[in-house]
């Protein structure tokens, strides 16, 4: 079953806004994923809904969170510390000689059951 949340998705403008009021992200070479951790299991999916679960064995690690969601970025970076789209692609396609995926959280979604 599809995940209930979907991610947000970035909004092109001409420049960012400034002032105090704005938090601004960094975009990395990534794909946006929603995780969700529940009762000791952990699952990911696409923003379009397609389950990553099995392609990212590194994701049983984050269990140790309880049960929360999380509308994370998922990269893979080479070893100077660079995301790299490719190695992202590789990793997420069952090559396994990539180094492992990492997580940026964006937004907590839900924990426990407060969202």
């Amino acid at each position: 079953m599809p995940s209930p949340y979907s991610p947000m998705l970035l909004t092109s403008v001409g420049a960012p806004r400034t002032g105090d009021a704005w938090i601004h992200e960094a975009k990395l070479d990534d794909w946006r994923a929603i995780i969700e951790v529940s009762g000791g299991r952990v699952r990911m999916w696409s923003r379009t809904g397609r389950e990553w679960t099995d392609s990212l064995p590194e994701l049983v690690d984050l269990a140790i969170l309880g049960d929360v969601v999380l509308d994370a970025e998922v990269v893979v970076a080479t070893q100077g510390g660079r995301a790299d789209f490719d190695l992202l692609g590789a990793r997420m396609y069952g090559e396994t000689d990539t180094p492992p995926a990492c997580f940026y959280v964006f937004d907590v979604l839900r924990v426990g059951r407060s969202d």
